[in-house]
């Protein structure tokens, strides 16, 4: 009797729940701006010649769930991706 292995590929669309981390001891420091825009405006601002003196300064509290506070960004749950899965299928 003889064993074959063909193979497959197999395409779809995955769904991602990507919630933020966080410090389970209340110990995690929140950014009072959101340092995405922060390094956009410094890019901006670097392209025409001026430095981070035009920047507002960066203050941090206590945030988290243990703390009731924002985490490092917000839960993102509208990342869909390619989903392909391969390998031998046995047939005998």
């Amino acid at each position: 009797m003889a064993h074959q292995a063909e193979p497959h590929l197999t395409y779809g669309v995955r769904w991602e729940l990507l919630p933020p981390p966080w410090e389970v001891n209340g110990l995690q420091a929140s950014p009072s701006v959101n340092l995405g825009q922060l390094f956009d405006q410094n890019v901006a601002n670097a392209k025409q010649g001026i430095g981070y003196e035009a920047i507002q300064p960066i203050s941090f509290s206590l945030g988290g769930p243990a703390n009731h506070g924002s985490g490092f960004y917000g839960f993102e749950k509208t990342d869909f991706c390619s989903a392909h899965f391969g390998g031998l299928h046995a047939s005998i």
